[in-house]
């Protein structure tokens, strides 16, 4: 509800006067009515003369705040919603929250309002009403918001005796324009023109708020220039839609110069989105139809090969200007036709070698020379000239001629060649001692290899004439006696050769290449298992013939099988060799090593080095003596009697003892020797060391480290023996392999004279289904082996 003050008289209101409680009194000559009008359709406080407002303000003492967003971002279609908070002092029960919104300058009018505790409502007759509510908060929220929707909104409170104040707020309304539309100009663009020339427009469509085109040419903008006596300037239009989105549109106009024919254009538009952020979208990329005139022209063969006898050949003549000139064409000064500036040539020939030449004339540059020569050659190679042309006809045995002949324009060969195998490269062709599989077709080729494709060729045939000769036939294979087996016989000869089956059967012949071949198909019957059938051929010149035998599957196998384990048993010999020759390796003593101290003493004494001068024993110690100061020395006169040695071991010095490598002295001769007991204490030093006398000796001394060692000869051996009872093993284990291998595929695959084979011919209880049979070439084996049978059934 507005509380209104409403004046009966004309006086002015600086006549009136409030009380401190805030009643109204009359003045003297003013009566002052307090009259309340509804919400509806009555003028808001804006409307009322500012003198007015000013003084309702001061009829209520306290204070009002009231506090909104400065603006509310948010695209187009979304929600929007402004909140609005306030404070009164003192406090109020009687307050009321409005929303305004500013439709013209100085003019407000509700959207909504809600008091606290009671029921939003919404004004009817509004720009948004259908599409704002304002919630318990007293925020309001705007649906589906359109561009036309951007007011400055007013949150106004009104608290009774407190008071009235209110706040505005911003709406803004963005939405992204669509991908901006470049057009090229129609009209033809000259160089030189005095005048600027519109290149190209470019429209961007439906963007808010209202965006910018900038131009581009070869990726960098151009000035916004809009001064239309420049050489370059823009020219922008805006059209607002119904929606209340913006439709952006731009012209560029300059004056283009040569340079500019291959420049790339494009636009871009620049638009605005929520938190101040800028966005681009950019158009498509064109190039401007620019004419200038010619300076120079080109004439070139476009064939990228060398141009040979049957080729099609195509010349371009063009000029550097635009639009292209009329063009002229000529061979060797004679006029010849082309079509703009291609000139084609279809299938030529030799005879189109010459200088062909084309000219242009430019109306705007009629003093440039434009024009350009071409001298075309055209590679050739005559036909292949053979001698003798005609077919050859030779006996089995005898020889062929022949010479192959061609001319060329450029450096050429000739090779005879069969199928693909190339047989010469000289131009002639000799074959001697000729065979069946000579006979067929030759060619001669000749080629330039400096021009691809650019051959000649001829043909020649040979007949080979002779005996017919049989190939070496096939086994024929059948599952049991009394199958039907199909066998083939292949035959060179010519003429043709005739074929004979003995037994006879279905016969079919075939022409394969160079040779015939007879196919028949018969009943392996018993004569047939034990003889084969015989293939016999025959001509004019001879007659040949072979048996081809028939076998049984299962001897096929079992050869198969033989031929296996054959394999296996020379793959595990060359195993078994290979561990042999690991073992006698490791079982070989090596040369050896001048590594540790090898001396021609006991080997159950360590001797005492006399004192002697540093060259005697190292040239970088002062005594030898001091290098050993971890071993226990036992010195006695030489002159006692020698011990007798038990237990001995190689006993090493350490440290070592170091001398030059290239004149190593002989070892000195002890003074005394100090006795090792292994069984002694850790130290291997015994408590009763005995003297010997130096034997004569030398040794070498080589660099290395050398150290006590205490044990007997049985552990210095024990690696060894480690090795030796390992390869023992592996060869045992590789033995029962192969005996295990062989005994399987003797089982497996059992030979057709075994024991138990001639036990059950000789008791007569063959099975009637399987008929093994050995063929040998000697005739009494044959006769013995088929009279064997009868004799045991008697």
């Amino acid at each position: 509800m507005w509380l209104l003050l409403s004046l009966t008289s004309n006086q002015p209101l600086s006549q009136s006067y409030t009380s401190q409680s805030g009643s109204h009194v009359a003045s003297l000559s003013t009566l002052i009515k307090l009259t309340v009008v509804p919400n509806s359709n009555q003028k808001d406080t804006t409307s009322m003369p500012n003198s007015v407002s000013a003084a309702a303000k001061t009829l209520c003492s306290g204070e009002v705040t009231v506090t909104v967003a400065p603006k509310v971002e948010v695209l187009k279609d979304e929600t929007a919603k402004l909140p609005c908070t306030y404070s009164v002092s003192p406090a109020s029960s009687n307050t009321v929250v409005e929303w305004y919104i500013d439709e013209q300058p100085g003019t407000r009018k509700r959207v909504a309002f809600r008091s606290p505790g009671g029921e939003g409502k919404s004004d009817e007759a509004t720009p948004l009403s259908g599409r704002v509510t304002i919630g318990e908060d007293f925020t309001l929220t705007i649906l589906s918001v359109k561009p036309s929707d951007e007011f400055v909104f007013s949150c106004q409170v009104t608290a009774g005796p407190a008071g009235v104040n209110d706040a505005p707020t911003k709406l803004k309304v963005f939405f992204a324009p669509e991908k901006p539309d470049i057009k090229a100009s129609n009209q033809a663009i000259y160089v030189g023109d005095t005048d600027s020339s519109e290149i190209s427009i470019c429209v961007a469509k439906n963007g808010h708020p209202q965006p910018r085109i900038i131009w581009f040419k070869d990726d960098q903008p151009l000035p916004e220039v809009k001064d239309m006596k420049e050489k370059t300037y823009m020219v922008s239009s805006v059209v607002k839609e119904a929606s209340g989105l913006y439709t952006i549109k731009s012209s560029l106009n300059m004056q283009p110069t040569k340079a500019d024919k291959d420049s790339v254009f494009q636009c871009t538009v620049e638009y605005s989105m929520p938190g101040d952020e800028i966005k681009q979208k950019k158009s498509d990329s064109i190039t401007i139809n620019l004419n200038y005139p010619s300076e120079t022209a080109t004439f070139e063969l476009l064939n990228p090969d060398p141009v040979k006898e049957g080729d099609n050949v195509t010349m371009k003549c063009e000029t550097d200007g635009n639009p292209q000139p009329e063009f002229e064409f000529t061979k060797d000064g004679k006029p010849i036709i082309g079509q703009g500036g291609l000139l084609m040539l279809k299938s030529v020939k030799r005879t189109d070698v010459g200088e062909y030449m084309c000219t242009a004339i430019d109306y705007d540059n009629i003093e440039a020379d434009l024009s350009g020569k071409i001298a075309l050659a055209v590679h050739y190679i005559d036909p292949v000239s053979v001698t003798p042309a005609e077919p050859q006809v030779v006996m089995f045995g005898g020889k062929v001629d022949w010479q192959c002949k061609t001319k060329a324009s450029a450096q050429h060969t000739v090779h005879w060649k069969k199928g693909s195998e190339v047989l010469s490269q000289d131009g002639t062709l000799l074959i001697e001692g000729v065979s069946y599989d000579n006979a067929g077709e030759y060619m001669c080729v000749g080629a330039v290899p400096s021009v691809p494709g650019l051959t000649a060729q001829a043909s020649v045939n040979l007949i080979v004439k002779g005996k017919p000769l049989i190939e070496t036939p096939a086994v024929g294979v059948v599952e049991k006696e009394g199958d039907m087996v199909t066998l083939k016989c292949s035959a060179y000869g010519s003429p043709a050769p005739q074929f004979t089956w003995e037994p006879s059967g279905k016969e079919s012949v075939s022409v394969e290449g160079n040779k015939v071949v007879s196919t028949v198909t018969l009943q392996a019957t018993a004569e047939v298992m034990k003889n084969g059938a015989t293939c016999k051929v025959s001509n004019e010149h001879g007659k040949d013939s072979k048996a081809i035998l028939v076998s049984l599957q299962r001897a096929i196998d079992n050869s198969s099988n033989r031929g296996s384990a054959f394999s296996l048993l020379l793959l595990l010999t060359s195993l078994l060799l290979s561990g042999l020759f690991v073992v006698q390796t490791l079982l070989t003593p090596h040369p050896a090593i001048p590594s540790p101290l090898h001396l021609p003493i006991p080997p159950s004494i360590v001797f005492t080095p006399p004192s002697h001068p540093p060259s005697l024993f190292s040239p970088y110690a002062p005594h030898p003596a001091s290098r050993y100061p971890k071993l226990n020395h036992f010195p006695y006169p030489s002159s006692s009697s020698p011990p007798r040695i038990k237990h001995p071991q190689i006993i090493p010095l350490s440290p070592p003892l170091h001398y030059p490598k290239s004149n190593p002295p002989p070892f000195p001769t002890p003074s005394s020797f100090t006795v090792i007991n292994p069984s002694s204490s850790p130290q291997c030093l015994s408590s009763s060391s005995k003297s010997l006398p130096a034997p004569p000796f030398r040794a070498s001394i080589p660099t290395s480290h050398v150290s006590l060692h205490c044990g007997t000869v049985a552990d210095q051996h024990q690696g060894g023996s480690s090795v030796v009872v390992i390869a023992v093993v592996v060869c045992v284990l590789l033995l029962l392999l192969l005996v295990a291998l062989i005994y399987f595929l003797n089982k497996k695959s059992k030979l057709p004279c075994g024991k138990k084979d001639k036990k059950e011919v000789a008791s007569g209880e063959v099975n009637s289904d399987i008929v093994v049979e050995m063929k040998t070439d000697k005739a009494n084996e044959e006769a013995g082996l088929l009279n064997k049978r009868p004799s045991t059934q008697q």
